[in-house]
């Protein structure tokens, strides 16, 4: 049975004309409309639900039915596994349960030495981050905040530590968040120290 997956963000339509290539009855397709970010996708575990052995489902592209490579290869492991078929369109690959469908296997394997690759350089990004820290050596980006621009910011706090962060953050050029930041310490230390708030004007 030929079966027709669809995913689709409520707040796009950039995506909303899938499978125009075939033609599929409305009862053979399957369709989430949600934001990539969302989780839950309740008509892909419908479908790998009621999937059965010899049915082919398509799909327009990779990214409409996963979000990154590790999310791909157990979706197509778990096609795969109830001997059904998964055709993208757009990238034009099969993937079939065929043990000797030689083609099937070697994308399938090209996939997974991806993701390991993919997995290490992760993994060395981590560990060098992690090395950096413990050395010592600044990490991220430099900040191209100065430290006089801090002191002002702190300063302008002191005096009224419930003043206007978005007036604080015009008058410095530091960001909000910066401005944030440095007042929650503030807050923190006067805290410490029995000091009481005023109430905040935002």
């Amino acid at each position: 049975m030929d079966i027709g997956y669809k995913r689709f963000s409520p707040l796009s339509k950039k995506y909303a004309r899938q499978l125009e290539e075939i033609s599929l009855p409305d009862d053979a397709l399957y369709v989430d409309n949600c934001t990539r970010k969302e989780d839950v996708h309740p008509a892909l575990t419908r479908l790998l639900n009621e999937v059965n052995e010899g049915d082919t489902i398509y799909v327009q592209s990779f990214d409409r039915i996963a979000t990154n490579l590790e999310e791909l290869l157990l979706i197509l492991e778990a096609f795969l596994n109830k001997k059904a078929s998964i055709r993208f369109l757009t990238e034009n690959i099969t993937f079939t349960p065929d043990p000797n469908d030689s083609h099937s296997l070697m994308q399938m394997e090209a996939l997974r030495n991806l993701y390991a690759c993919e997995k290490k350089l992760r993994k060395e990004r981590v560990d060098t981050y992690s090395a950096s820290r413990r050395s010592g050596k600044p990490v991220g980006r430099p900040s191209t905040i100065t430290e006089e621009q801090k002191a002002e910011v702190r300063r302008l706090l002191q005096e009224n530590i419930a003043a206007n962060i978005s007036q604080i953050s015009r008058e410095t050029g530091v960001p909000k968040t910066t401005c944030f930041r440095i007042r929650a310490i503030l807050k923190e230390n006067m805290e410490k120290e029995g000091c009481a708030l005023p109430d905040e004007k935002l």
